[in-house]
C-alpha cells in the first residue's frame, strides 16, 4: 500500500478487521481512498474519474479475504473486470499525451537545429533534420497506436518536414 498512489477498497456491506485496516492505514499514509460497497457497487466512470483525478498511476486494491467472507472474490472479479475497459483506456489515453508530447519536443529541437539557437548544442544545425524526423518517426510508432491514431500523428511530422522538404532530401544524401 505504501509504494501505491491511492487504495480502492472492496467490500460487501460491511468491512472487516482487516478492510478496517486497510483504510486507516491508508488515511495514515494520506493517500486517496475509495471504498466500494460490492452490494451497491460505483460505475466504472465513477472508479476512472476518480483515478484521474487523484493521478493514481499505482492503485493498491483492498479488501476482505475469500476465507472471511465467502464468494467476496467472485463479486470482486466481476466488478474489476468491467473496469477492465476503462483502464486500458487509460493507459491509451497516456499513449496519446506522449505522442503529442513527441510532437512539441519536435518543434522546440527543429526551432533550434534550423535557428541554431543553442549552435554549442546542436552544432551545425540542419545537419540533424533527418535525425529528428526519423527518430520522431520511430517515437511515434513505439507506442503501438491504433492505424488510425498512429497515421494522424505522422502526417503531423511529414507536413512538418515538408516545409523544409527541399532541404531534407540534400542533407540525407549527404554523407558526414
Amino acid at each position: 500500500m505504501q509504494e501505491s498512489d491511492g487504495t480502492l477498497i472492496l467490500y460487501f456491506k460491511s468491512m472487516d478487521k482487516g478492510t478496517t485496516l486497510t483504510l486507516k492505514l491508508a488515511e495514515e499514509h494520506v493517500k486517496p481512498i475509495l471504498s466500494v460497497d460490492l452490494s451497491n457497487p460505483a460505475g466504472p466512470e465513477e472508479i476512472k474519474n476518480w483515478i484521474q483525478k487523484n493521478n493514481v498511476k499505482i492503485l493498491n486494491i483492498a479488501g476482505p479475504r475469500e476465507s472471511f467472507f465467502n464468494g467476496i472474490y467472485q463479486l470482486a472479479y466481476d466488478f474489476l473486470q468491467q473496469l477492465s475497459p476503462v483502464f486500458q483506456n487509460m493507459k491509451y489515453q497516456e499513449k496519446l499525451t506522449v505522442a503529442n508530447k513527441v510532437i512539441e519536443t519536435l518543434k522546440e529541437e527543429l526551432f533550434c537545429a534550423l535557428w541554431d539557437t543553442n549552435p554549442m548544442e546542436y552544432g551545425t544545425g540542419r545537419i540533424l533534420l533527418p535525425w529528428l524526423e526519423e527518430d520522431s518517426e520511430y517515437q511515434i510508432k513505439k507506442l503501438s497506436l491504433h492505424k488510425k491514431d498512429e497515421d494522424y500523428y505522422l502526417q503531423i511530422i511529414y507536413r512538418i518536414f515538408g516545409e523544409y522538404s527541399e532541404i531534407i532530401p540534400l542533407l540525407k544524401k549527404r554523407k558526414l
